[in-house]
């Protein structure tokens, strides 16, 4: 699987500009502030959602809106998506999951903010789908989590892009990407605030040095760029909304 043929290749994705860009953050911006004007909330204001109905209604087919091959469509059966044992260890490593090829697993990390464990089991997920290289399973994770009838699930996700998004902008444009930061909600602030309090206690050599090693090895698995594969995601989500007719539209 992280020898096949790319779906960059696949669906010719050509490479995006900066107002590709803008316009995509945009979207995900709009979308991000009237999700979360509704979704649920915790005691602190923070975002939260209902893990049993999260479990219970995932989606396990995905489906897109126009005609493009998309393999490995359906979750298979009997797959397995839960916390892992060895939560304690992931936080400091920096980890928020891994697909365990043994057992056939989704695992996640126990205690993360709301705010990260849709997409993240959704990406997890994607590898159980046969989606090897990390870009394409957070690109089939966010298609997968938007599909879902749950708003708050949709925000996560939406939310998750967002950050992709702006984080790619940010060495082309970063007054853009500060006044978008400030423009966010009081809730999506209090969302972003938890997740940085998060990081940053966590934060120390272990997770640095998880990171070289898991730099290596995607690195040896036909992934040239590393840890920085991940953000390749942006290539497929901007490709997605092109293909989908929604990048017309000047800024």
């Amino acid at each position: 699987n992280y020898y096949k043929p790319s779906l960059v290749e696949v669906w010719q994705i050509e490479k995006y500009n900066t107002n590709d860009l803008k316009v995509v953050s945009n979207e995900l911006f709009s979308k991000c502030l009237e999700q979360r004007n509704v979704a649920k909330e915790d005691k602190n204001g923070v975002f939260t959602f209902n893990r049993k109905q999260f479990y219970a209604e995932f989606p396990t087919q995905i489906k897109l809106d126009f005609d493009v091959n998309l393999p490995y469509h359906h979750i298979p059966k009997n797959s397995q998506k839960k916390y892992s044992i060895f939560s304690f260890l992931m936080r400091y490593f920096g980890v928020a999951g891994y697909f365990n090829p043994f057992t056939a697993e989704a695992q996640i990390t126990r205690k993360m903010p709301d705010s990260t464990i849709p997409f993240s089991m959704a990406h997890e997920q994607a590898h159980q789908m046969g989606y090897a290289t990390e870009n394409e399973a957070n690109f089939i994770g966010y298609i997968t989590c938007i599909q879902s009838n749950d708003n708050d699930i949709q925000y996560a996700a939406n939310y998750k892009a967002l950050k992709y998004v702006l984080s790619e902008l940010y060495p082309l444009d970063s007054t853009f990407v500060i006044q978008k930061l400030d423009s966010f909600s009081p809730a999506m602030k209090r969302d972003y605030e938890e997740e940085k309090a998060y990081h940053q206690k966590y934060d120390g050599a272990a997770d640095k040095a998880f990171s070289t090693m898991n730099n290596l090895y995607l690195q040896a698995n036909n992934q040239a760029e590393g840890i920085q594969s991940y953000n390749r995601f942006v290539e497929l989500l901007v490709g997605f909304y092109k293909l989908n007719g929604k990048l017309d539209e000047e800024e």
